[in-house]
């Protein structure tokens, strides 16, 4: 017995397993406490479910994919509309040392993958698939790597070795993350309070302190959907470069200039909760 589910059903049960997912994260503390994302213990449920019906009962499920890619494309958006370079500016050289402390352990990553493809005789860009692409990237990474590597060498399955790269390095890097975090702040009484960060840069926003409305959301949806439409004429332009980028790069990097171009043209200015909002959104959809 086969079902199969069209484009709003999926994105209904999409959104219900997030439901799910925060039900099942607020009656396990252990989930809680290592902050394990909503949408990955939502996912993990009904990935258990459906393989109880298809072992036990031969039912099998599928699902039309269609929103993914534009769910994906507009978390990266809001990613670059929040990208505020003066932020970068201001972080000064403790910034430029841990941006390339992170760079050495990415090589390092990457290098580690690609050998271990080769000893099990793999191609090697499974290794660098199953690397920091999905490791450090996450799952949008992944899949926009993945789906190029299957278009341009023609590696099979290599959208769910993203998929399950992506979500073990989630769970385990939450897993020892979320312990060493919560120690950390403890030990130096770390609070969430501003005034505990003087040293913190401040940047006035008389928008970014209004509550989100309806025309904020309107104007916010407006500016990411032209943020994705441009990101993938240009990937479309760039598609036969020497050096290509997977169209989210594209529209993280349209989002980032509309994000600076808005401190010589004010009228540009999008809500920056709103933003936020329609990123975690996405980003958990996507998931």
């Amino acid at each position: 017995m086969a079902f199969s589910f069209n484009a709003i059903q999926t994105l209904t049960v999409a959104i219900l397993l997030l439901f799910v997912g925060t039900a099942v994260i607020n009656r396990v503390a252990f989930l809680r406490d290592n902050n394990i994302p909503v949408p990955v213990v939502g996912g993990m449920v009904f990935a258990l479910l459906t393989t109880v019906l298809f072992m036990g009962f031969d039912v099998q499920v599928s699902f039309d994919m269609v929103m993914q890619e534009p769910m994906m494309l507009a978390f990266f958006t809001t990613i670059g509309l929040g990208a505020d370079l003066r932020l970068l500016v201001r972080g000064g050289p403790q910034l430029l040392v841990f941006g390339l402390v992170c760079l050495v352990f990415l090589i390092l990553q990457d290098l580690m993958g690609v050998l271990a493809a080769i000893s099990m005789d793999l191609h090697p860009l499974v290794g660098l698939l199953s690397s920091s692409i999905t490791l450090s990237g996450g799952h949008g990474t992944g899949a926009a790597y993945a789906q190029k590597f299957a278009d341009v060498h023609n590696i099979a399955g290599t959208m769910e070795l993203a998929m399950a790269c992506a979500t073990f390095g989630l769970i385990i890097g939450g897993i020892i993350g979320g312990p060493i975090a919560g120690r950390l702040i403890r030990r130096h009484r770390l609070e969430s309070d501003e005034t505990h960060y003087e040293h913190k840069p401040q940047i006035k926003d008389a928008l970014h302190d209004t509550p989100i409305d309806g025309d904020h959301l309107l104007w916010a949806l407006l500016v990411v959907l032209l943020c994705l439409i441009s990101g993938q004429l240009l990937a479309l332009v760039f598609q036969d470069a020497a050096f290509t980028l997977p169209k989210f790069i594209w529209c993280l990097f349209v989002g980032v200039l509309i994000r600076n171009a808005d401190l010589v043209f004010p009228r540009l200015k999008v809500h920056r909760p709103t933003v936020r909002m329609i990123g975690n959104l996405s980003l958990s959809i996507f998931l």
